[in-house]
């Protein structure tokens, strides 16, 4: 049997913080500040902030989905749980091999909850062969400028 790591016990909080979410349908001050404890207070007062650009893109006819964090300078390709293309989510996940939860996949997480009754309010619809395009123009090598 696999041991339990600290990264198992971050991924099973967060899920159960992010089905409190989805049931209650608002994000309460209690699920603020259960993911306060187990994100930084600095990353969450960002997640508040971003929430509104986080959209789900459809593409179709194969209903492949891509998460983005949308921004005014840059925007950012989301796998939930899993990769954002911020710097921040290289420097302290990829760079040190571990997992990390950067504030775009923490607002990821919390909007994908909220908006499951009405997905439309957050998803932007491309045909299939805007995806290739869509998707490494997010994908930037500056991480490797450092």
């Amino acid at each position: 049997m696999p041991t339990k790591t600290i990264n198992d016990e971050i991924d099973k909080e967060f899920e159960d913080i992010l089905k409190n979410i989805a049931q209650k349908g608002i994000l309460t001050i209690e699920s603020i500040d259960r993911l306060s404890k187990l994100f930084s207070i600095e990353q969450i007062s960002k997640v508040k902030e971003i929430m509104g650009e986080i959209v789900k893109v459809t593409f179709i006819p194969s209903s492949r989905i891509v998460w983005m964090k949308l921004g005014t300078d840059r925007d950012y390709l989301l796998y939930p749980k899993k990769y954002c293309s911020c710097m921040d989510f290289y420097l302290q996940g990829i760079l040190k091999n571990r997992k990390y939860y950067c504030k775009h996949l923490i607002a990821q997480g919390i909007v994908a909850e909220l908006t499951k009754k009405n997905p439309q309010s957050i998803e932007i619809v491309e045909r299939d062969e805007n995806f290739k395009e869509k998707v490494t123009q997010q994908l930037s090598f500056e991480h490797f400028l450092i």
